[in-house]
Order: structure tokens, then sequence, then C-alpha cells
């Protein structure tokens, strides 16, 4: 199990198990004690309650992505930053966005984003370095290379912007469509 192997790596290491999935339900009571929050889902709706729920709670979030050999990352700061939903207002339709059983994740671009996003909790707990506000960074791994988009809030944001929609967690309902093989 994931936690001893932990454990025996840093006995001095507080592992703490959720072992049910995240939803509007229980999002704030699992976030709620954390000081920096590290996105690392595997779906919209999971994506959509931490990002909001982060923003709600005032929470720093570093949110990242894969799929295939591609990856994003970006660091929110509620009230400071673009939003998640300042980039991506609502999830998208079910079938519009390759899902991870046609394309694929590759384990090296998860370690890349992944240690990219640790990197930049480090920064933001120790409060060192320039964090990746209001800039996603986009990886691509087939030609290694890295680009950066500017980021702006947006005033019509459904989340944070000036006439808010969103007040409190919306809880989505996606149906991923699976390959299947002959």
């Amino acid at each position: 199990m994931a936690c001893e192997r932990l454990r025996r790596l840093n006995p001095d290491i507080e592992v703490v198990k959720h072992p049910f999935r995240i939803d509007s339900e229980n999002a704030a009571e699992i976030l709620k004690d954390y000081d920096v929050i590290i996105d690392a889902v595997d779906n919209f709706p999971a994506r959509y309650i931490v990002s909001d729920c982060c923003y709600f709670l005032k929470k720093p979030l570093v949110e990242g992505a894969v799929l295939g050999f591609s990856g994003i990352l970006t660091t929110i700061i509620p009230g400071k930053t673009p939003c998640y939903r300042c980039i991506y207002p609502f999830p998208p339709k079910d079938g519009v966005v390759p899902t991870c059983s046609d394309t694929g994740i590759i384990g090296m671009i998860t370690g890349t984003v992944g240690s990219l996003q640790a990197l930049e909790a480090l920064k933001l707990i120790v409060g060192i370095g320039e964090a990746l506000y209001g800039r996603l960074l986009v990886f691509d791994g087939l030609s290694l290379y890295f680009r950066e988009i500017k980021l702006s809030r947006n005033e019509d944001c459904p989340l944070c912007g000036q006439n808010p929609t969103i007040n409190e967690l919306v809880q989505y309902e996606m149906k991923c469509k699976l390959k299947t093989f002959d």
C-alpha cells in the first residue's frame, strides 16, 4: 500500500487518507486544513469541485492536468490571480474533449507535471521564487517544448467576476466514453 511505502521512505511524515471520491458534499471538509492544494484529479467534475472549493476557502491551488503527451500547469491565488473558471468557465460537454481512454496518459508526462506542481507548492510554502501567477505553462512532451500563456482575470467569470453566478459548489455529472476493443 502507498501509505506504508511512504512511511518507510520517511517515518516522520503524516499520511492522511481520504478513501472516497471528492464531491460537493465533502470537498470543504477535506480541503479546509491544508495550506496549499495540489490538484491531480482525473476528471472534470472533480477538477471544478476542487478549484471552486479552493476559491471559497481562499486556499492557493496548484493546478495541473495531463492528456497524452501534453500537460498544463498554473498557480491560482483566490482574489489575486485568474481562477480556473476564468480560463475554463464551464466543463466541456460529454464527448467534446478526448478522454484518457482515447488518448492515454503517459507516465513521464504525469511525472513532469507532478514534479512541477510539487515545486510550485514548495515555493508557495517557503515564500521563494516566482510562482506561475497569471500564467499557464503548457508542456509538449513530444517536442520537449514549454510555452507560457499569460492569463487575465475574466470580469464575466461565473465564479470570481463582477457579477458571480456560482455561489456554492456545483456537482457536475459527466459520462466518460470508454474505448472498446474488438
